[in-house]
């Protein structure tokens, strides 16, 4: 192709047809330029078609990690709720005077367990690392951060901090000095009577139920925000499901 142009110019230059020639050469570059375009045009394509391939992998297993995370808040709120329920329980017992009941036994067990959720964040540091600025859904993109870089630090190191702290520093205390653990799932009071005169108890029974109550309600609201965000990512990702 190259030699058939070549032959071209030659033979318009020997019959000295210059102003021809002129334009010949210029429509020869701009083939050349359009040429040019076209390949780069093919190439930024074959490019955003990788990238979007590899955005597409990285809300995968994000969606995978934050499906997790639905189930584990579910599990833990389920649990921690129960143990409030517990803690209500032996403060009715308490406050109204009523007599010692064997399913306290269970209810004294759970006084000074709390569970945190496990909340997987590989997923999203890859996605921070290989760029989550590059995700050309600008909705998904903020709530992604917002439940990441927000929502799990509030609920993880903010309120599991504080109830990690409080039951270090005052909850061990009072089991140890007021509760017998008989076994995993059965403690029983040292003095039953004597407790319900213990003021400094029935004071930290209530703040407890607070503290746990509040993290719940923490939790259940956590739990919407990341189910928010699976939706978004079913959305994002159905369109592909097939590639």
């Amino acid at each position: 192709m190259i030699k058939f142009f070549r032959r071209i110019r030659q033979k318009l230059l020997s019959e000295n047809r210059f102003s021809k020639y002129l334009i010949y050469a210029l429509g020869e570059i701009i083939l050349v330029m359009i040429g040019i375009l076209l390949a780069l045009q093919v190439n930024n394509w074959n490019e955003g078609k990788k990238a979007k391939a590899n955005e597409i992998k990285l809300l995968q297993e994000l969606r995978k990690d934050v499906a997790f995370s639905v189930s584990e808040l579910d599990t833990v709120v389920f649990y921690n709720q129960k143990t409030v329920n517990y803690l209500k329980q032996i403060q009715k017992h308490l406050f109204e005077d009523l007599p010692y009941s064997k399913e306290l036994d269970t209810a004294f067990a759970e006084l000074d367990i709390f569970n945190i959720p496990y909340l997987p964040k590989t997923s999203y540091e890859t996605l921070k690392v290989k760029g989550i600025d590059q995700l050309t859904n600008d909705r998904l993109k903020a709530k992604i951060i917002k439940v990441y870089d927000f929502e799990f630090q509030r609920l993880i190191v903010d309120y599991g901090g504080w109830e990690w702290g409080f039951n270090q520093n005052t909850t061990q205390r009072m089991m140890i000095g007021n509760v017998r653990r008989i076994g995993k799932d059965i403690a029983r009071p040292n003095d039953y009577e004597a407790l319900k005169k213990n003021a400094e108890f029935g004071n930290f029974l209530t703040v407890l139920i607070a503290i746990r109550t509040d993290h719940v309600s923490t939790m259940k609201w956590a739990r919407g925000q990341v189910e928010e965000l699976h939706q978004l990512l079913n959305q994002e990702l159905d369109p592909y499901a097939d590639d």
